[in-house]
C-alpha cells in the first residue's frame, strides 16, 4: 500500500462530501459516520434521524468509495485524513485535534512492538489485552494491527483492544475503522471495547459504544514485561491488566 493511494482516496472522499449540497461538510461527515455504523448494529441499525432519498443516494456512493478505499489500503487512518482534511478546508475546526499520520504510527508500532511480533515468547493460547486511552480516529491501533498481520499474522487472534476517547466523532471513526477493516479483509482478533469518556476517570463514568470479546477472560496473559509506547504490562486498570499504547 503506497502513501500516494492512500492520499488518493482521502482526498477523492474528501471532496465528494465538500460537494454535498449547502450542508457543512463536518455535519455531513458525521451523518456518513453514522451511516457506516448502522451496518455494524449501532442504534438497531437505524439513522437517527430521517434520510431522505437524495441523502440516501449520496451516502451510498460515500460508503461504496470507502470500503473501496480499504479495500485498497488496508489497516489506514482513512477517516482521521479526511476528517483533518476537511477541518482545513475552512468547516467547522477540529476543536484543536491533530492526528499523527499513519505512516508515523506504523513505523511507531514496528520500533515499539518489535518484540512481540518477531519474537517467540508468546504464550499459548493466551490474549494480551491492549489499551488506548485516546484513540482519536484510531490510528495507533490501525498501525499496530498493520504490523502484525504483516509480520506476524496468527497473532492477530490473541489481542484485545480497549479504546477510549472523550470526543464522540473520534470514539465513531476508530469503531468504524477496526471493524471494517476486520470485516473486509477477514481478520479476527480476540476482542474489541470502545468507549466514550475520560480514561482518566472512573470506569462508571465510560459510555460503552460497540464491541465483542471472543475468549474467556482465564486466557489473559498478565505478568509479559512489554515495554510500549508510554507504558507496560502492568499497569491495571478497570477493565483488565493492559499494553498502554
Amino acid at each position: 500500500m503506497s502513501i500516494e493511494k492512500s492520499r488518493h482516496h482521502i482526498d477523492s472522499l474528501s471532496s465528494k462530501l465538500d460537494r454535498f449540497w449547502n450542508l457543512s461538510s463536518d455535519n455531513f461527515f458525521s451523518l456518513f459516520l453514522d451511516d457506516l455504523l448502522t451496518g455494524f448494529g449501532v442504534n438497531n441499525g437505524k439513522h437517527y434521524r430521517p434520510i431522505d432519498d437524495n441523502e440516501r443516494k449520496q451516502l451510498f456512493e460515500l460508503g461504496r468509495m470507502y470500503a473501496q478505499a480499504v479495500i485498497d489500503c488496508p489497516y489506514v487512518d482513512l477517516l482521521g485524513g479526511i476528517y483533518m482534511n476537511l477541518s482545513g478546508r475552512g468547516h467547522k475546526k477540529c476543536l484543536g485535534q491533530f492526528f499523527t499520520p499513519f505512516h508515523v504510527c506504523k513505523l511507531m508500532s514496528d520500533i515499539a512492538n518489535h518484540d512481540l511480533i518477531t519474537g517467540n515468547f508468546f504464550p499459548e493460547k493466551k490474549v494480551l489485552r491492549i489499551s488506548e486511552p485516546t484513540c482519536g480516529s484510531g490510528a495507533m491501533v490501525l498501525g499496530m494491527l498493520s504490523s502484525v498481520k504483516e509480520k506476524y499474522p496468527t497473532l492477530l487472534s490473541k489481542l484485545d483492544f480497549t479504546m477510549v476517547d472523550i470526543d464522540r466523532t473520534c470514539v465513531k471513526m476508530s469503531a468504524i475503522q477496526i471493524l471494517s477493516n476486520l470485516l473486509i479483509h477477514q481478520d479476527e482478533i480476540a476482542g474489541l471495547k470502545v468507549y466514550r469518556g475520560n480514561a482518566l476517570g472512573p470506569m462508571s463514568e465510560m459510555e460503552f459504544f460497540i464491541g465483542f470479546q471472543n475468549y474467556n477472560d482465564a486466557d489473559i496473559v498478565d505478568d509479559i514485561p512489554i515495554n510500549t509506547n508510554g507504558g507496560s504490562i502492568g499497569a491495571e486498570l478497570d477493565w483488565g491488566w493492559v499494553v498502554n499504547l
